[in-house]
C-alpha cells in the first residue's frame, strides 16, 4: 500500500498564479507618494523691492529645501517597496 502523499511532496503554485492583492500597502505606497511629492513640489517665494529701477528681486525655492528631496527620494524608494508588497511579490 503507498504511503499517502506528505505535503512537502507538492509541487510549489506555478509562477503565473493568480496573487492576492494586499490593498494595505497599495493604500499606504499612495498616501507616501502623496506626501513625497509634496514635500518636493510646494514652493515659498521671497521679494525685496527697491527704488532703484532693475534692483528688485525674487527668490523661489522648494520649502524644505535639501530634506524635502531627501525625503522625496527616500518616499519613492518606500513606494517601490510597497507596491511590490501590495501584488504580492517580496
Amino acid at each position: 500500500m503507498p504511503d499517502a502523499p506528505d505535503e512537502h511532496d507538492q509541487p510549489d503554485t506555478p509562477d503565473d498564479a493568480p496573487r492576492r492583492l494586499h490593498w494595505g500597502w497599495l493604500l499606504l505606497a499612495v498616501v507616501v507618494a502623496v506626501v513625497s511629492f509634496l514635500a518636493v513640489s510646494v514652493q515659498s517665494g521671497q521679494c525685496v523691492d527697491s527704488v532703484t529701477p532693475g534692483a528688485s528681486s525674487c527668490t523661489t525655492g522648494p520649502v524644505l529645501g535639501t530634506a524635502g528631496w531627501l525625503v522625496g527620494l527616500a518616499g519613492a524608494g518606500f513606494v517601490i517597496y510597497a507596491v511590490r508588497r501590495g501584488l504580492g511579490r517580496r
